[in-house]
């Protein structure tokens, strides 16, 4: 009776644990990079905010959530005046710049009455707009690198 062919490729352990690891290392670059790209979102917005109100423009920070999860947070608590400055109130409110669907959602959770009298002075919608197209070039750059793994 003939026996089972068994094939032995050697080194094919190793090449899987070496992969792995440079998938590891890639994702944990990956993660960097967030990191950095929204802490300078963070930077350019207080740059841009209005230095009238300096406790809200020394708040402007990112808060790195969990590995891959960021948020760019301005104010403290519940208080609603950096998504007013943001956003602009009452008749004002149509004027913000940000148009599309995301920002657009985001800003109609700060509408509340119609009424009101400031005007929309974003400073997150440009700085992360320009952020996010640096972030993905910078990802897409990791990616790039050694593709041939």
């Amino acid at each position: 009776m003939a026996r089972a062919l068994t094939i032995n490729i050697q080194g094919l352990t190793k090449t899987i644990q070496q992969l792995k690891a440079a998938s590891d290392g890639r994702l944990k670059e990956v993660d960097m990079e967030m990191a950095a790209g929204t802490e300078q979102m963070a930077t350019v917005a207080k740059g841009i905010f209005s230095a009238d109100n300096p406790e809200i423009r020394a708040s402007i920070r990112a808060d790195k959530k969990m590995p891959f999860s960021y948020e760019l947070i301005a104010g403290k608590g519940a208080d609603p005046m950096p998504a007013y400055i943001e956003f602009g109130t009452g008749k004002y409110f149509p004027q913000y710049p940000g148009k599309e669907p995301e920002w657009q959602k985001l800003a109609k959770q700060y509408y509340v009455n119609g009424r009101g009298w400031m005007t929309p002075s974003p400073y997150f919608y440009p700085s992360v707009t320009s952020g996010i197209v640096s972030l993905v070039n910078n990802i897409k750059q990791i990616f790039k690198r050694n593709e041939r793994l």
